[in-house]
């Protein structure tokens, strides 16, 4: 239980407040949770959001920037691959003549 409850509930005990004044108050206190609730999960969202939008950013200048890199280096294993299999057939044609 939270201080704020414990504080209403020790008023009514003490009988500083009536029983209907103590519920007007747990409402109300109740009320702003859930209004405090709800502004903080749009404000996560939000942030979810803006964290979202910036990652998608710095993908896409990642991907600028290291598409042609690795297009490159497809190419050049490529090509090391069809040329070590070009060497190997050789290599096996030989073991036959």
């Amino acid at each position: 239980m939270d201080d704020s409850k414990r504080s209403i509930l020790n008023m009514l005990a003490e009988g500083r407040i009536s029983l209907s004044e103590a519920e007007r108050l747990l409402d109300e206190l109740e009320k702003n949770r859930k209004v405090n609730m709800h502004d903080k999960l749009k404000e996560v969202g939000k942030n979810l959001e803006e964290m979202a939008d910036d990652l998608n950013d710095r993908f896409e200048e990642l991907s600028k920037e290291y598409s042609p890199k690795i297009k490159k280096a497809v190419e050049e294993a490529g090509k090391k691959t069809s040329d070590i299999l070009e060497d190997l057939s050789k290599e096996i044609n030989n073991w036959f003549k």
